[in-house]
């Protein structure tokens, strides 16, 4: 027989074409070759089919043996194996049954199964899906019958409930939702047709799935005679829990105990048949009792693996048997009804902590609780009793909470030992052009400058230019803005200058004709016009929100100018904006087509110090994009068009060049740029320049090795954007969802219009707000809370140019449907505006495939990217199942391995697809970054938090250049982590490579800070931005990052590696020998904003690391402890103000004893402790002559309520040195 079936199958059922693949071999094939020792025969055509033919082998088959058919084998092997019941085994002259599972592109699974006609039914075909997305689509079949001795398709009088005729030649009929399955019956008469094809169709999206790029062909099994199911004995452990399974489909209902017995048989009977139709009873049991899943856990394989060992000896299967008859002598006990097995079960789950079960365990669990209420019984407890018991006595009890969820298939991964070297980057800022020693300047080249200087020439020879520069030089006023803006080919000054403490306000034109100068004021930036104070507008003629004033001819003694004069004294308080307009007769001049607004608020003219130089910054790069920027405000599409025109010559320049790039591009992303003014733009002309601008990137990536992580820091600030219709979806598939679900008004149709004209990552914020909305039933307060926790505010949704000013407003009937349109729609926005979204990324980077849900949008496929590790994709997957666990290590784990398995495929020269590559290794950065904020609170003792050190440690060597000494600490923590319990001195070691860790860390953000914010100072102050963001630029990058979330975490662990090494009392933050007068406060906050008018040792039992620090304070001393890129660690160290923390509290006491008393406060020799000393008040004088300086310093930081990193030199800094320039001492 053997040699019969490995000739009868001559090719494996293995077929993988465009989306589905062939999976397992026909159950008839099973069921003969199993049973009746049956060969089958199968193959392939050309046209997908599946056709069987058999012969029936002369010798019957021994019932004690089995035989199984391996898919994908051409052969059978033989297992010995006693079976459950000889009657089980009898599958003479029944019917033919077919069947075939596919895979679709979702990860759904499509089971297809004939049966030829019987005496007491039609031969039918089965088609069951299940296990993916597509099982909440809309799915249908398209589908017709072949008749005998014919190819074309006929449609049968017979059809299922439904169907629908399509163009009359084929059919179409809906499948049904049954459970967590789609089913769709189709029955044929047998003497007509031989077979059914058919092809599926998600009806809400337009998208078709289909064999092999052709129809799926069934072939209609020939009748037999069947055999009656009755006479099949199923064991009664699989009849358990298939009356479960029913219980479970239709809802859980509270059954009588006549209904309970009624399910029972019926579920009995539903085996019967099953095995009637073929299956085996080891496929029943593999189906019901969880031991044939593909993916198995390791436990799983264990016990497979012990169930394939050989039989036990004599002795013990004497022993089973007597444990397996005394059970069956065990008196018959009254049948335990399903809903109180069901609350047994929930009750034993309760007790065990309620875990996490899978399903298999779930089953497990249902038995055992069956179990327990037998025993009960059998003890002399009534069903009655115990229903008393578990329901508190009420017969119609709500039906129990539904089990746990099934875990995922993969608890925890298994680490690689990776090696060192292979990690190491020594791409160092060392030599690289334009940051050497000296911060020396990137200036540049002779022919660019060449044209500035023109420009400046043509611009002294404007005779509007000229009067300006006479105005300014009059000494009528410090000037705070001077702008120009196009009347026509003419130009129109505006200058708001500040004289005795008002503003007046000048404005110039050299256009030839009269003009008059429409304006009003506003509160803040909403350009709501209003009428200004009579005191105010003067002769200006007024109207209802607005004034008109006439120019006047001459400007500073030029007669071919006109000109006028406001003076605008005390509106700043009240009305600090101004809108206008001009008008030159019955022509009017806008801003773009939008009012003119100028503010009023003196501080957004306050200008910082040290820009006029450009002094450490590529300055060339910086001025050519601020003389861009009123080009690329227009829209993104002119955003980063223009940033691939800048990337050559920035590239030219090195870090400076490419930090210029990121301080744009960063502005940009934190919305402190215009995104767009007046120009309409379609997506997918965004998308195409988002996917240039960043090709560009990627080839930097590739080819320099030194600017890579600034590359990525780049790269981060934009999304991925892509060709064709990636970006054209965005503004086709808002069209299919107004349509489908009835919402063509309202807020609907204001955000339709802006996707149309001007989309942008803002859109990804308004989706996600819309599908909040909708999962909290219509609560328009989440709606607003998630926007405006994004940046996205009311008045930024009124500032586009395509205005969002009403609130979404839907019924019921349209959650359903907008919730999965919407869904869809997220992936398409986040494909091209955020480029470092995990699920997008893994998506883009693994392949997939969107289908057009519309006849005018057109199906995207993404192919998997090749070279990738074999090992990547189980990764990702298992980050996907465990992204919002609340236990992060084993999620932390599996990111970094992710990383780890990606990092050679970064690095391999010539690799494809290189930038999604590297988007998704800066998702999974981000992710792992966000994971240990958030999970950081249950690490509680000192070897749980360290191991989340090296996790974190490692995900940072990922990430940076130069990480040769970070490195090293990486293999230090893990020596210090493996030694706990064999070394007495393991926390000194620990203590000593968390301090090198520190300094690493502390290198890094002044490395950045030098680096970052000259550049965001310097280009800040060119294009007009808000002054707190200019301040606090460098401190949000640094905090925004990895190194950050490490910094948190070594100051968690700090306190208990003193603790457990019995160290010194301090840790000093920011060294420096100071003297000063002892003030006690209880908290920092609550004394940031005073003035302090002598040098103040301020002592404060809460720091929180976000204050500022009080002008006229010189040393801060703490028992808490912030971490040291916190933002008051930063500013401390940046004003050379003495911080530290005291872990003594009888020390710290003393000290506050000295409250109102002179003393010095002065590292030791070593650095490592703060000495503090009573001094002779005298001793103070030299702090009190330096008290102007420096609280002029630090009432600039507490003045503007905001944080900063330092804008102005410290008193102790060398004159020669830049306030950026990280000190030596330090």
């Amino acid at each position: 027989m053997m040699g019969m079936a490995a000739a009868g199958m001559q090719a494996p059922l293995a077929a993988r074409v465009l989306d589905v693949r062939s999976e397992d071999l026909t159950s008839s094939s099973r069921k003969w070759g199993v049973v009746s020792g049956l060969a089958p025969s199968l193959r392939r055509t050309t046209t997908g089919r599946l056709n069987f033919a058999s012969s029936i082998a002369g010798t019957p088959l021994n019932l004690g043996d089995r035989a199984r058919v391996s898919p994908g084998c051409a052969g059978i092997r033989a297992s010995s194996r006693a079976p459950l019941s000889l009657r089980a085994a009898v599958a003479t002259d029944e019917p033919v049954t077919l069947s075939q599972t596919y895979s679709l592109e979702d990860g759904s699974k499509l089971e297809v199964f004939a049966m030829g006609s019987t005496d007491q039914s039609r031969a039918h075909v089965v088609l069951e899906l299940h296990g993916g997305p597509l099982v909440n689509a809309e799915l249908i079949a398209h589908w017709g019958a072949i008749r005998r001795g014919t190819s074309g398709w006929t449609l049968p009088g017979l059809q299922p409930d439904g169907t629908r005729p399509y163009k009359n030649r084929a059919l179409q009929s809906p499948f049904t939702k049954v459970g967590d399955r789609l089913k769709l019956k189709i029955e044929v008469v047998d003497a007509e047709y031989s077979a059914v094809e058919f092809t599926l169709k998600d009806d809400a999206t337009n998208a078709w799935f289909k064999c092999h790029g052709t129809n799926f062909h069934v072939d209609i099994p020939k009748s037999r005679a069947r055999v009656d199911p009755a006479t099949i004995v199923i064991p009664e452990e699989l009849v358990r829990v298939q009356a479960f399974l029913r219980w479970e489909r239709n809802g859980k209902q509270h059954y009588s105990q006549e209904k309970e017995k009624e399910e029972y048989e019926l579920a009995r009977l539903d085996l019967q048949k099953e095995v009637a139709g073929g299956a085996t009873m080891q496929a029943l049991e593999e189906r019901l009792l969880g031991g044939g899943s593909i993916f198995r856990r390791s436990d799983d394989r264990q016990q497979q693996q012990q169930q394939q060992q050989p039989p036990p000896p004599p002795p013990q299967r004497q022993q089973q048997q007597q444990q397996q008859q005394q059970q069956q002598q065990q008196p018959p006990v009254e049948p335990i009804p399903n809903d109180l097995i069901a609350i047994q079960a929930y009750v034993r789950w309760e007790r065990a902590g309620k875990p996490q079960y899978d399903e298999q365990k779930q089953q497990e669990e249902f038995v055992e609780a069956k179990r327990e209420l037998e025993e009960e019984v059998r003890r002399g407890t009534s069903v009655l009793d115990i229903r008393k018991r578990l329901t508190g006595g009420s017969e119609a009890t709500a039906p129990p909470p539904p089990p746990p969820r099934p875990q995922p298939s993969v608890w925890k991964i298994e680490r690689k030992q990776w090696g060192y070297d292979d990690l190491i980057s020594k791409a160092g800022r060392k030599g690289r052009k334009g940051h050497g020693d000296g911060a020396a300047v990137a200036e540049a080249p002779a022919a660019a400058a060449a044209a500035p200087a023109a420009a400046d020439a043509a611009a002294a020879a404007d005779s509007l230019e000229l009067a300006a520069q006479i105005i300014a030089g009059a000494g009528l006023g410090e000037v705070l803005l001077k702008k120009y803006y196009r009347l026509n080919e003419k130009k129109l000054l505006v200058m708001l200058m500040e004289c005795d403490g008002e503003l007046k306000l000048r404005v110039a034109s050299d256009y030839p004709e009269p003009l008059v100068l429409h304006w009003g004021l506003s509160k803040g930036r909403s350009r709501s016009w209003q009428t200004p104070p009579p005191g105010i507008a003067g002769s200006s003629t007024r109207f209802e929100r607005a004034c008109e004033t006439e120019f006047t001819q001459g400007f500073a003694g030029e007669p071919s100018l006109q000109s006028l004069q406001l003076d605008l004294a005390g509106v700043e308080q009240e009305l600090p904006g101004m809108p206008f307009v001009v008008r030159a007769g019955e022509c009017w001049f806008k801003d773009y087509g939008r009012d003119f607004f100028l503010s009023l608020n003196r501080i957004d003219y306050q200008q910082p110090k040290d820009v006029g130089d450009g002094r450490g910054v590529a300055k060339a790069v910086l001025d050519e994009i601020a003389d861009l920027e009123s080009e690329a405000e227009k829209s993104l599409m002119h955003r980063f068009n223009l940033g691939t025109q800048v990337l050559d010559k920035a590239k030219s320049q090195g870090d400076l060049g490419l930090a210029a790039v990121f301080v744009w591009f960063r502005y940009m992303a934190s919305r402190q740029l215009v995104w767009n003014k007046n120009y309409n733009v379609k997506p997918r002309e965004i998308s195409v320049a988002q996917d240039r601008f960043t090709t560009v990137l990627e080839e930097i990536f590739r080819s320099s090795p030194s600017l890579r992580e600034l590359t990525r820091m780049i790269m981060m600030t934009v999304g991925r954007g892509g060709q064709g219709d990636v970006g054209q979806r965005i503004r086709d598939e808002i069209l299919v969802i107004q349509s489908k679900n009835q919402c063509k008004g309202g807020m609907m149709e204001e955000w339709h219009q802006k996707l149309h004209n001007n989309t942008s990552p803002d859109d990804v914020v308004i989706c996600q707000a819309l599908i909040d909305y909708l999962n909290s039933d219509f609560n328009i307060d989440v709606y607003w809370r998630t926007l405006n926790s994004n940046g996205v505010t009311h008045e930024r949704l009124l500032s586009y140019d395509r205005p969002i000013c009403s609130e979404p407003r839907f019924v019921a009937s349209q959650k359903e449907g907008l919730l999965r349109d919407l869904g869809h729609y997220m992936k398409s926005l986040k494909a091209v505006h955020s480029g470092a979204d995990l699920e997008s990324a893994i998506a883009t980077c693994m392949g997939y495939k969107q289908g057009a849900r519309a006849d005018f949008m057109k199906s995207i496929e993404i192919h998997p990217i090749n070279g990738l590790s074999g090992n990547l994709p189980n990764l990702l997957q298992f980050v996907l199942e465990h992204v919002e666990d609340r236990q992060v290590v084993n999620l932390v784990e599996g990111l970094v391995e992710a990383r780890r398995e990606l990092r050679p495929t970064l690095l391999r020269h010539g690799q494809e697809r290189l930038k999604d590559l590297v988007f998704l290794d800066l998702a999974l950065d981000s992710t792992a970054r966000t994971a240990i904020e958030r999970g950081m609170g249950d690490a509680k003792n000192a070897g749980e938090i360290m191991y989340l050190v090296t996790l974190l440690v490692e995900n940072l060597c990922l990430s940076i250049d130069d990480n040769e000494e970070l490195v090293f600490c990486l293999k230090e923590w893990r020596h210090v982590l493996d030694s706990m319990n064999q070394d007495n001195q393991w926390a000194l070691r620990a203590k000593a490579v968390l301090d090198r860790t520190r300094l690493i860390l502390q290198g890094k953000a002044e490395q950045q800070l030098a680096l970052f914010q000259p550049a965001a100072v310097y280009l800040g102050a060119r294009v007009g931005v808000e002054q707190w963001a200019v301040d606090i630029f460098t401190e949000e990058v640094i905090r925004a990052g990895s190194a950050a979330a490490l910094s948190q975490l070594l100051n968690r662990l700090d306190p208990q590696i003193r603790q457990a090494a019995d160290l010194g009392s301090w840790q000093v933050i920011s060294p420096a020998d100071v003297r000063g007068w002892v003030e006690v406060v209880d908290e920092l906050a609550e004394v940031q904003e005073r003035t302090y008018e002598r040098p103040t040792v301020l002592v404060a039992r809460r720091v929180k690391g976000e204050e500022e620090i009080p002008a006229g304070v010189v040393a801060l001393l703490t028992p808490d402890m912030p971490d040291v890129l916190s933002h008051v660690s930063v500013r401390a160290r940046n004003c050379k103000v003495c911080f530290a923390t005291c872990f003594d509290p009888q020390l710290l006491d003393s000290i506050r004893a000295l409250q109102g008393k002179s003393t010095r406060c002065a590292p030791n020799t070593s650095g490592s402790e703060v000495v503090v000393s009573e001094i002779d008040p005298s001793s103070c004088l030299e702090e009190m002559e330096q008290q102007q300086t420096w609280q002029g310093r630090l009432l600039v930081f507490t003045s503007r309520g905001s944080s900063s990193l330092g804008d102005t030199p410290s008193p102790r800094v060398n004159s020669h040195q830049n306030w950026w320039e990280p000190s030596r001492a330090t």
